[in-house]
């Protein structure tokens, strides 16, 4: 496996525009909305929910959130016992508004800037990352870990990043062609969007350029067992691995930590 870069996204820095963080947010939630490629590790997900006796979610770096409404629906099946609470650093203020209503009232958007480690101000619940725990050192990782063991509450990150070359660069070219076949479908509807996606091409180029940083900034299974070597000794049951989805062209590296019985 190639070295792991430590540079941040464009999207990630103070000099991204917000609607132009949020129209690529808007896409990847797009994507793992429809293309579901968590599917297959929420059964992982809720047996350690059920295991840790957690019906609450409290999920970071959430984008605009609006995939976490399948990711609820994998969990419950018909039964809809389990809710989320979501937040991220640069918060879509336009989901924050929607969000609940889209979502029958099972997901709350904190309308506030959350950094990873300002969890005390969090509510309690199992607490995930989907497709942003690439984004940071593995110090803030461990600190992470750490809080959530100290409080007793499950903790889970999932990734389809990953750090080969063939990864890389085949998404990245194919990215672009995405970005235009789907914008039309992305909703809230904006002209704007769709200048910058057509006309001005400024979103399809940071979401290729963004997604190939993102998969090189990818972990893989070995480098999470390594960072929860010092926890061995908790109270807490760890499970890592590799799950494919999308017809096993879509690799998900996962961690997930919950209290032992």
């Amino acid at each position: 496996m190639i070295k792991r870069l430590k540079i941040k996204e464009f999207h990630e820095t103070a000099y991204c525009p917000a609607w132009l963080r949020d129209y690529l947010t808007d896409f990847l939630s797009f994507f793992t909305y429809h293309m579901n490629p968590y599917k297959p590790v929420c059964l992982l997900l809720k047996n350690a929910l059920v295991q840790s006796k957690q019906t609450q979610i409290v999920d970071f770096c959430t984008g605009n959130g609006r995939y976490m409404i399948k990711i609820l629906r994998n969990i419950n099946g018909a039964d809809g016992g389990c809710q989320a609470t979501v937040c991220d650093k640069f918060p879509n203020q336009q989901s924050v508004k929607e969000l609940a209503v889209l979502s029958g009232g099972q997901v709350e958007y904190m309308a506030e800037s959350v950094d990873l480690l300002d969890i005390q101000q969090m509510p309690a619940g199992f607490r995930t990352i989907f497709s942003g725990i690439h984004h940071f050192d593995e110090t803030t990782i461990k600190i992470f870990l750490r809080s959530a063991i100290e409080q007793g509450c499950g903790v889970a990150f999932f990734d389809y990043t990953k750090r080969t070359w063939f990864n890389i660069i085949i998404p990245a070219l194919l990215v672009p062609g995405l970005v235009w076949g789907v914008t039309p479908f992305i909703r809230p509807f904006s002209w704007r969007r769709l200048l910058f996606t057509y006309i001005i091409p400024l979103v399809p180029l940071l979401v290729m350029v963004d997604g190939c940083i993102s998969n090189w900034k990818a972990y893989s299974p070995a480098e999470f067992t390594a960072m929860v070597a010092e926890f061995t000794d908790t109270k807490h049951e760890w499970q890592i691995g590799e799950q494919r989805s999308i017809f096993g062209t879509c690799p998900i590296t996962y961690l997930i930590g919950y209290p032992k019985k």
